[in-house]
């Protein structure tokens, strides 16, 4: 049984049952009908209004409020905000969650600006963790501050 015979006979089965014809494409409910679910679909049945008029909408950037949100060259550089996140912790580094935090701070290094200027060798025999885990952290700080 198909998927589709299934959800029919299901449906059936909640509307009363039926005798397995289906309604024409008009959906009619005339006696040959009664308590049949058609399965049929005229796209062409939908109405034009149907669609939402988006034309009413405010464009993005449209002055409703008397302000102007669109960014020009101008407004903003090319390269987007600048963030300096290095007086951050370090557990906001993806990989750093409090137990490495606490094993990193125990060797001075707190900041993601201290992380990113730390040698990845000398902090990962200080702490007990693979060099090479360790260098991706200091990579991400590095991109981070």
């Amino acid at each position: 049984m198909s998927i589709i015979d299934t959800i029919v006979s299901a449906l059936r089965s909640l509307t009363g049952g039926g005798t397995g014809k289906s309604t024409g494409a008009s959906g009619s409910t005339g006696p040959e009908s009664k308590g049949q679910v058609s399965t049929e679909y005229d796209p062409a049945s939908e109405s034009a209004s149907a669609a939402p008029d988006v034309s009413a909408e405010a464009d993005e950037g449209t002055e409703v409020d008397g302000t102007d949100d669109t960014e020009t060259a101008a407004d903003s550089d090319s390269a987007g905000p600048v963030t300096d996140r290095s007086t951050e912790p370090v557990e906001t580094i993806t990989g750093i969650g409090p137990a490495y935090g606490g094993r990193l701070a125990e060797c001075g290094i707190e900041t993601v600006g201290e992380l990113a200027a730390a040698d990845a060798a000398d902090v990962a025999e200080g702490i007990d963790v693979s060099e090479s885990r360790v260098s991706d952290w200091v990579e991400r700080a590095n991109d981070a501050s």
